[in-house]
């Protein structure tokens, strides 16, 4: 078992999935490690031994290189809102690798969630509209949709001013666990946002326009959406999900077990530290010293 530091101890604040999987690693991991959960604009402290640390850098969404990357007491990040290409692939590199932001409401262990066709709203949203801009399109199609053909569907929308204000923990989970999808536009500066963990984690299917390409949502349960087609293809899922919500809700099962299931994610980045320590030492540092040109080059 490995050493687990968490720097600020506050992850019990919100995002305690991160925490939760840093967790589960450190448990894996042998004692040569040390795993060290910290929001990635913090500098790493200086440790006076031998030991390969594993950082977990989170709270940077605007996908950027993680801090201290570079650093040779580093041996491996786990990186939330990892750093994209232009076509929003992950930058493939040796000393860095995407993790899920999961959730940031904590959700009981036990909450039973309620069948598909017993919840009582087709579609929710709670949260605020950011200075930034990314969800003015959203806005604008989804009070469009509302004034125009909103009174065929059952939904819950409410706009708020800041993130976390509106409902209450319970509530927000209660309104999830009845809601068949949850609209999810992206982030103040990313496409990922918590929203979308949380809906899942409660059985109900997220509505997203786009997604980076990270390994974690290649089998994600989502519906694709193009905001100024809203009515069209919410009705068309609706009905797609009244159909077949027993098959459907499966997919949400299975994802629930794996990626966002603690130990699962722990395992996989386990098996990720292995394949680092297995290859060539001088081929790895080759990788890693070209990783590096680029990136000075690109900056």
């Amino acid at each position: 078992m490995s050493e687990l530091i968490d720097l600020h101890k506050e992850f019990d604040k919100g995002n305690k999935y991160t925490l939760n999987v840093a967790t589960e690693l450190a448990k894996i991991l042998p004692e040569e490690y040390r795993v060290i959960v910290k929001y990635d604009s913090d500098d790493l402290p200086e440790y006076d031994d031998d030991k390969k640390n594993v950082l977990f850098a989170t709270s940077r969404e605007m996908h950027d290189v993680a801090n201290c990357l570079f650093d040779k007491n580093v041996f491996i990040v786990f990186q939330n809102y990892f750093f994209l290409d232009r076509w929003d692939n992950p930058y493939h590199n040796p000393i860095s690798f995407p993790m899920p932001i999961g959730t940031f409401v904590d959700i009981p262990e036990d909450i039973t969630l309620r069948p598909l066709h017993q919840r009582k709203y087709d579609f929710s949203f709670v949260g605020q509209i950011p200075h930034t801009g990314t969800r003015d399109c959203f806005k604008r199609n989804l009070d469009a949709m509302l004034e125009e053909t909103g009174k065929k569907f059952n939904y819950f929308v409410q706009y708020t001013d800041g993130f976390g204000d509106g409902l209450s923990h319970n509530e927000y989970l209660e309104l999830l666990n009845d809601s068949k999808i949850v609209l999810c536009p992206c982030g103040a500066y990313s496409n990922e946002t918590f929203r979308f963990f949380e809906a899942i984690r409660m059985g109900a299917f997220p509505a997203v326009r786009t997604l980076p390409k990270f390994w974690y949502y290649e089998n994600a349960p989502f519906l694709k959406i193009h905001w100024q087609k809203l009515d069209q293809l919410l009705s068309f899922s609706l009905n797609k999900i009244n159909s077949d919500s027993s098959g459907l809700i499966d997919k949400i099962i299975e994802y629930n077990q794996t990626v966002l299931n603690e130990k699962r994610v722990a395992n996989y980045l386990a098996n990720v530290v292995k394949s680092k320590e297995t290859m060539n030492q001088l081929e790895l540092a080759q990788q890693v010293r070209k990783f590096k040109e680029e990136f000075d080059a690109s900056t």
